[in-house]
């Protein structure tokens, strides 16, 4: 008993203290208030203007549909790159997304074949990686649907 009560004596001393230092009671008070509500308050939590550029190794209709279809205000108009500029591009935070359109991707789509599209993500935007690629998917899904041979059996792989 006799330690809980010393310790509730330097309890009361310290909050005592405390209620002395105004500098201190300031940056508490910033700490838990301010300091967390203004980041909060600015995050964007949706996919507004992300960057996006497509490899498109296929140059089919459908293809370009899918890249004119990437339109504001979710993605910037999408830039075209080449297969082999991925990298460097991704590692310079140029592109939140690149989507990579394989060759024969119409042809695929038109025989019935299941094609795979890539879709790389930069997962530093972090709120934008998260939600970003389902958006992309459905809308490669809804431009490439009038190109399915079989509409009912047939699901591009992404």
């Amino acid at each position: 008993m006799r330690h809980l009560r010393h310790i509730g004596q330097l309890g009361i001393k310290e909050l005592l203290s405390l209620a002395r230092d105004p500098v201190l009671l300031f940056l508490i008070a910033y700490s838990f208030t301010f300091s967390v509500y203004t980041p909060a308050k600015s995050a964007v939590m949706d996919v507004i203007n992300a960057s996006v550029a497509v490899v498109d190794e296929d140059d089919s209709t459908v293809s370009r549909q899918i890249r004119d279809s990437l339109l504001p205000p979710l993605f910037l108009p999408a830039a075209a790159i080449s297969f082999g500029e991925i990298n460097r591009a991704m590692d310079e935070g140029k592109y939140t997304f690149v989507i990579d359109i394989p060759s024969k991707f119409q042809h695929d789509l038109t025989k019935g074949n299941t094609p795979t599209v890539e879709i790389i993500t930069d997962a530093t935007a972090m709120s934008q990686a998260g939600r970003g690629p389902s958006y992309i998917q459905k809308i490669i899904t809804a431009e490439a649907e009038p190109f399915w041979a079989a509409r009912e059996s047939v699901k591009i792989g992404i």
